[in-house]
């Protein structure tokens, strides 16, 4: 790598493959950036497929040319589902399978020539466990792991505004509901979310929705696909639809 001076360090970024652990650490691996950081952020090939389905193809163009996405396989049977996958399966996989393929990545980046060489490790939960067992061959003060992750960092103070900002989101987004959210007053609307992996009966969730129904609140709720369990779509009956829908 043709360059003068010092080597800007570089971290190498891996999360948990679940939508709440990619989401903190791209913004932390965001803020290493804009503080001087060579950055290699690494997501499991189904977590790629997904941001692409979601962003499009061309997602990722234009992005600096020292904040690299990289994939490594989870070790799961491919898929196309847009759900997180199987917590239990994923976690079993990634203990048996995921430390080889991250080894030949830091390997490949270390010896491209392209990049400066990897100096960090930032990893959570599995990976996490993994790097701390030593097997990875860094010296304790070049990881971030799980409890570092959550003390507050002085020098990385602040959110750089680059394109990155983004790209978190792995499910298609509906912004029409902004529009309906900007006409309610302040503080008046309930915010429903069971996040990324939560599923329920299809009995709770018309329980659920006829309360928020009956609540007298404007509610914006965001229903996942897949979050009653054994389906890939959450249908609600038309009379709860009716009861709930508001008009302008």
């Amino acid at each position: 790598m043709g360059s003068t001076g010092a080597v800007k360090p570089h971290a190498i970024c891996i999360p948990y493959p679940a939508q709440g652990h990619i989401i903190p650490l791209l913004q932390f691996a965001k803020l290493l950036h804009s503080k001087g950081f060579h950055i290699t952020f690494v997501n499991s090939e189904f977590n790629h497929r997904r941001l692409l389905r979601s962003k499009g193809p061309d997602c990722l163009k234009g992005l600096p040319d020292d904040f690299q996405l990289e994939t490594i396989p989870d070790g799961l049977p491919p898929s196309d589902r847009d759900a997180t996958q199987d917590l239990p399966s994923l976690s079993d996989s990634l203990k048996k399978t995921g430390l080889t393929p991250f080894l030949k990545l830091i390997e490949r980046l270390n010896s491209s020539g392209q990049v400066p060489p990897v100096s960090f490790v930032v990893a959570d939960t599995t990976y996490g466990e993994l790097v701390k067992r030593g097997l990875v061959p860094f010296k304790d003060e070049n990881f971030l792991t799980d409890g570092s992750l959550d003390t507050p960092i002085d020098w990385i103070r602040g959110m750089p505004n680059m394109r990155l900002k983004d790209l978190p989101a792995f499910i298609r987004e509906d912004p029409e509901c902004l529009k309906w959210l900007d006409r309610r007053e302040p503080n008046s609307v309930v915010y429903v979310n069971y996040g990324s992996i939560t599923v329920m009966t299809d009995q709770h969730l018309k329980e659920f929705a006829w309360g928020l129904a009956n609540s007298g609140h404007s509610f914006l709720w965001v229903v996942r696909p897949d979050v009653v369990m054994g389906t890939d779509s959450a249908i609600l009956p038309e009379d709860i639809l009716k009861r709930s829908r508001t008009e302008d």
